[in-house]
């Protein structure tokens, strides 16, 4: 494009300026009380000044050798530098630019020094809360920052992030080339922008060589004769190609595009230069189905937050640009979305050359306010200057990266209400295709507008809103503004979907997943997966390795939640579990490659989902949601679940319980996803299942794929199994079902593994029990197993004994009666929180004199995880470590306590790293045990009563608690004492809990994500 290009980059040198004193006292002139600090450029101020946000000033001085003649300019371009700036050569004013992703440069000719210092000046806004120059934040295309960095949210970085350069280019010369290759045609459409800074119209020669990019010898050229007027003009070429080589996932070919410009002016050649590429490919939604060069492909794409140790968006080391696009070409991914931020455009060319197809949105994308309008959000506030940053955010971005073939979608927004953003996105269509026809456009991920009379797509080449997904139709009303209650983040009968359930996912959520669409045309799944606690630890470690400043924000947050969770860890009684606390981690991240599978399973089991992007690529936002960490270390056996899970011939395996009892009803089911590999036909199959004694069923069967009608395709997946079956007799332990193609193909998956519990082991051994608030049913099924129960309203016996207790109704007097038994030696189990509910407060009735808080956890993608120790109450059960919600299933609590007083005997606890919460962490008791005088009570929030007599784990739990309690029952009773009636007038009359409506104080904190608000 040009003879001659310069670096700028670092050192350059930073000053902050937060009383904005630079422009009235002339710091465009330089740094004249020295206090600026060497910076690094490309970097980010935070680098240097952790923790400011305003305006800031960088001097950078240089020579420069170039000498311009015959009309020649020079231009200082930076690669991008957020969010405004304004820009002084030795004193005088350049120009400035707004935005902060994009590549913008500024005329320098008649300001640089030939061979002498010149001092480049730089005023950069990093807007805040407060309004600056006019500006805050929020008025602002900016990707949900935040001054104050938590897990979720982005930190609000500013500084000059791609490199800057000095840059000389004739007096005409070539400015940009759009390369439109139309693949029905087998032709290339250039636009070609040429300026002209002479004084008057020149006479030129443009040539064009377009050679693939495996080959020197040009495919084609042409040449043609232009009066080039001055300023910018716009030429169009229109290229033939024989037989165009198509770019593909497999083949990613590409052609470069070489044009150039030669003038004459006053018997002096003038020549430019640019150089581009393009590839052939057509990407579309047709009948609902993503389709790359005409052949219907399962679109499996996952977003990246783009995010990098220690500068956020500028990587420190180079080659962690391409080894998120390696790792997840890898897996099987075929498409990365960069979500509600522009892509490098190194990465852009590094998925041009390895086949891997981009799905792109700006910063302009996903924006949320303070405060919702009802219903309504505010995303984006509604200043008058926010449809033309809007619009300005997204021309500039696909104006530099339309000539990449691997861009295949533009994405205007994300999760964005019903309001004026939502219709400025609707309304630039006609707008974008000015700039860009030749690509597919999504409206809003997950579509919160829930607008469903307008459609979700807009086709290469169409200027409408198409109706190709979900329940969207003309006429079709706004979705009701109950949406999400069932299933979080879903919009009923929307095209393009988000789904967020609570997790463990229950039954019904399964076969949301599986079920979605069935009625209506396919849906995208745009949004959905499960985290793993964040590693805080490691990163901890990694930031001592590399010797960061301990004042960054990251690594303050990623501290602070190091030392909350190992002091945690210390006051549960928990570091025995593992060998080292960061284990629990591993353990975790473990654990999220099965759910991943699981989720896959559902997923590839819908014909009718036709693409699905995965929440997220890797841990950006200090969270644990990705498939490797923020370190770009693979979590273990991810990769392994991922590949399979989205093999384009696999099974898909269900069992209708993950434990259930031998004596019970199994429904087992087999789905072959079969992404148009097999074709259709007969294919013989085999099912067993297999356990502690061998095969224990097995099957032969068919699968029968049916002709599709004319015009039409194979199902995207095909039922071969459902079944009701019984396992009675067998031995309690870990099955697997298995699945095999004895013919014609070679599915990858196939395995199910899921609990069995033999009814016959489950007998107490236990003595009596005092039982109070607990119904019929669940004193009945005790019964059963041999303990003999007595009502808590019964005269107390003079004896000690275990009082197991529900959801009674209570009063002081009971209360105080429950305590005095306690007090003198006896045992109680409380087996559901919400009795120490008294009044407003959720522990106001805590035996505690410093009762802590109730939190009702909120877990969905972010989730805490159940931690169990190697205790008696866990005998024969699974336990010591991350309690398996296969295993447990729905015994899995959502409250846990908050304790201020450490417990003298911890069964389980739970903890959340990298959580979406003020500090960014969370933890709490789950099953723990206090002395109270004499005796001593347990405290619970395991979901038991409702599980007793249905879910094995839940009845086995139930009956070794009460065996753990009883171990003190042959000891003698106490009398009552002063001490002890003093101890219980405390606990009734001055213990208050730390908040009054604790029960919620965790959902209190959660940031304005989807999920927070939807569920608080």
């Amino acid at each position: 494009m040009s003879e001659m290009i310069r670096i700028l980059n670092g050192p350059w040198m930073l000053l902050t300026d937060p009383d904005n004193r630079g422009l009235e006292e002339r710091w465009c002139e330089g740094d004249r009380d020295g206090k600026a600090l060497a910076a690094p450029v490309p970097g980010l101020i935070h680098e240097v000044y952790p923790g400011y946000h305003g305006i800031v000033w960088y001097w950078h001085c240089f020579h420069s050798d170039m000498i311009v003649e015959n009309g020649e300019r020079l231009f200082v371009k930076f690669g991008a530098a957020d969010y405004m700036v304004q820009v002084w050569l030795n004193g005088q004013l350049l120009g400035g630019h707004e935005g902060g992703e994009t590549p913008f440069q500024l005329d320098v000719t008649n300001s640089i020094r030939l061979n002498e210092a010149n001092l480049m000046a730089v005023r950069l806004l990093n807007p805040t809360t407060e309004s600056i120059d006019g500006i805050s934040l929020k008025q602002t295309p900016h990707r949900h920052k935040s001054n104050e960095l938590l897990p979720g949210l982005v930190h609000n970085y500013a500084g000059i992030y791609y490199p800057v350069e000095l840059i000389k280019t004739s007096v005409a010369w070539i400015s940009d080339v759009f390369a439109n290759p139309l693949t029905a045609a087998d032709q290339i459409k250039l636009a070609i922008s040429v300026n002209n800074y002479y004084s008057s119209e020149l006479k030129g020669r443009l040539t064009v060589y377009v050679r693939s990019a495996d080959s020197a010898i040009p495919v084609v050229s042409q040449a043609i004769d232009l009066a080039i007027k001055p300023l910018e003009h716009l030429h169009e070429l229109v290229i033939p190609i024989s037989q165009p080589r198509l770019w593909s996932l497999d083949d990613p070919h590409l052609y470069n595009i070489e044009v150039y410009l030669k003038t004459t002016i006053k018997d002096n050649i003038v020549k430019s230069s640019f150089h581009t590429r393009c590839g052939f490919r057509d990407f579309c939604v047709k009948n609902g189905y993503f389709r790359l060069n005409n052949k219907r492909i399962f679109l499996r794409a996952a977003h990246t937050g783009n995010h990098y140790p220690i500068s956020w968006v500028v990587p420190q080391d180079q080659g962690l640009l391409r080894k998120d696009l390696v790792y997840a070409k890898a897996c099987g991914f075929n498409m990365i979305r960069f979500i509600s931020g522009a892509a490098h455009p190194v990465q852009l060319d590094f998925c041009d050359e390895m086949g891997l197809l981009v799905y792109e949105e700006t910063n302009a994308s996903w924006h949320y306010a303070d405060s919702y309008k009802g219903d309504i959000s505010e995303h984006l506030d509604d200043s008058p200057e926010l449809q033309r940053r809007y619009r300005h955010s997204y021309n500039e971005m696909i104006k530099r990266d339309r000539n990449h073939p691997s861009v295949v979608i533009w994405g205007l927004l994300n999760e964005t209400y019903d309001g004026p953003v939502f219709y400025y996105a609707k309304n630039y269509l006609k707008e974008l295709r000015k700039l860009d026809d030749s690509r597919l456009v999504l409206l809003n991920s997950g579509r919160f507008d829930g607008q469903l009379s307008i459609g979700s797509v807009s086709n290469p080449r169409s200027y409408d809103w198409e109706y190709e997904w979900g329940g969207e139709a003309p006429g079709m009303p706004r979705a009701a503004k109950e949406w999400g209650q069932e299933v979080p983040a879903y919009v009923e009968h929307a095209g393009d979907i988000h789904a967020y359930p609570v997790q463990p996912q229950s039954s019904e959520d399964d076969q949301f997943i599986r079920t979605v669409g069935k009625n209506t045309k396919p849906v995208f799944l745009s949004e959905y997966g499960v985290a793993s606690q964040a590693d805080a630890i490691g990163s901890v470690r990694m930031y001592e390795q590399l010797g960061v400043r301990n004042d960054l924000a990251e690594v303050v947050l990623f501290r602070a939640i190091a030392e909350s969770y190992l002091k945690d860890m210390d006051k549960y009684q928990m570091n025995d579990i593992y060998a080292f606390p960061e284990d629990m981690i591993v353990d975790s991240q473990r654990f999220q490659a099965r759910l991943r599978l699981k989720g896959l399973d559902q997923i590839r089991s819908n014909p009718k989902i036709c693409g699905y992007n995965l929440t997220g690529l890797l841990d950006h936002a200090i969270s644990g949601e990705g498939l490797w960490d923020y370190w770009r270390v693979w979590k273990p056996d991810t990769l392994d679940a991922i590949s399979n899970g989205f093999a384009p011939l696999r099974w898909c395996l269900f069992s209708s319980q993950m434990h259930g009892y031998s004596s019970s009803k199994l429904r087992v089911e087999a789905v072959l996803a079969n992404e148009d590999i097999l074709k259709a036909g007969g294919y013989p199959v085999d099912f067993k299942i297999r356990g502690p004694q061998g095969t224990v069923w097995e099957k032969k069967t068919w699968l029968h794929i049916p002709e599709p009608d004319y015009g039409e395709e194979c199902s995207l997946a095909s039922y071969v199994l459902d079944e009701e079956i019984m396992l009675e007799g067998c031995a309690t332990g870990e099955y697997e079902m298995s699945a095999v193609m004895q013919q014609g193909g070679k599915p990858a998956g196939g395995r199910l593994k899921f609990y069995i519990t033999n009814p016959e082991t489950l007998v107490s051994k236990g003595d009596s029990v005092t039982l109070w608030g607990i119904d019929t049913a669940i004193t009945n099924w005790l019964r059963s197993t041999g303990l003999q129960c007595r009502d808590f309203e019964l005269p107390a016996l003079e004896c000690r004994e275990v009082i197991l207790i529900g959801k009674p109704n209570v009063s002081f007097d009971q209360w105080e009666k429950l305590l005095g038994r306690i007090a003198r030696g006896g045992t109680a189990i409380f087996l559901e929180p919400s009795v120490f509910q008294r009044e407003e407060d959720t522990l106001g009735w805590l035996p505690l004199e410093r009762k802590g808080k109730l939190n009702n956890f909120y877990d969905s993608v972010y989730h805490k995880d159940c931690v169990a120790k190697n205790h008696e109450i866990f005998a024969g059960l699974q336990a010591q470590g991350v309690m398996d919600w296969d295993y447990y299933g729905r015994i899995i609590p959502h409250h846990m306590f908050e304790v201020e007083e450490a417990p003298s005997d911890t069964a389980a606890a739970a903890f959340a790293l990298g959580y979406l919460c003020t500090g960014g962490y969370a933890s709490g008791l789950l099953f723990g045990g206090y002395s109270f005088g004499e005796g001593q009570f347990f405290i619970n929030t395991f979901h038991i009563l409702e599980q007793v007599n249905s879910h094995p784990a839940a009845d086995r739990l139930l009956l070794n608690i009460i065996q753990y309690a009883s171990r003190d029952l042959k000891k003698t009773i106490s009398e009552d004492s002063e001490e002890t009636s003093m101890l219980i007038h405390r606990v009734l009359h001055n213990g208050k809990a730390t908040s009054a409506n604790s029960g919620d104080s965790k959902d209190e904190l959660l940031l304005e994500s989807f999920t927070a608000k939807k569920h608080l």
